[in-house]
């Protein structure tokens, strides 16, 4: 009986271990990285005007695809330092079956899940990172939001591996 409740317990731990990656980058831009070090190596524009975040950009060879979930635009979000912290992906509403797959299959079930009139919400919730996926109902789109608090995440790491003691 021990050691079955043992081994019931060492499953969920690993479970949840497996769920609590960390996320660094996205597409080999590491969160924190300044918008002037990112136009060093890739071909830069600003975001449009629909997307309403004067701190948000797109690329110009700009790989669409999410798996098999083609995407219709992606915005990089950088806060008022100019550092990158945030990526907005909108897709077709008719693959957010696909997506949903993606996010599950990757960190497990969302942490929050919110079921509405007006749509369906899902969050996964890493060590410094959290993935939202929104499906408005009122929208032809989904919107799946990465947010990085990268800051966090290199207080963690300097911190975690003090050799002064």
């Amino acid at each position: 009986m021990i050691t079955l409740c043992l081994s019931a317990l060492i499953i969920t731990v690993t479970s949840f271990a497996g769920n609590a990656k960390d996320v660094e980058s996205f597409r080999d831009i590491k969160w924190g990285t300044t918008i002037d070090d990112i136009k060093n190596q890739r071909s830069v524009l600003e975001a449009d005007e629909d997307f309403n975040d004067p701190n948000a950009y797109v690329f110009l060879e700009e790989d669409y695809n999410i798996g098999t979930v083609t995407m219709d635009a992606i915005y990089y979000s950088f806060n008022e330092d100019n550092k990158f912290y945030k990526v907005t992906c909108m897709g077709a509403r008719n693959q957010i079956p696909d997506m949903l797959f993606i996010l599950k299959t990757k960190f497990g079930e969302p942490n929050t899940r919110a079921d509405m009139d007006t749509g369906k919400f899902r969050e996964w919730t890493l060590n410094q990172v959290k993935f939202q996926l929104n499906n408005d109902y009122n929208s032809e789109f989904f919107t799946l939001t990465i947010i990085s608090d990268w800051a966090e995440m290199e207080k963690f790491k300097i911190n975690s591996s003090v050799s002064d003691f």
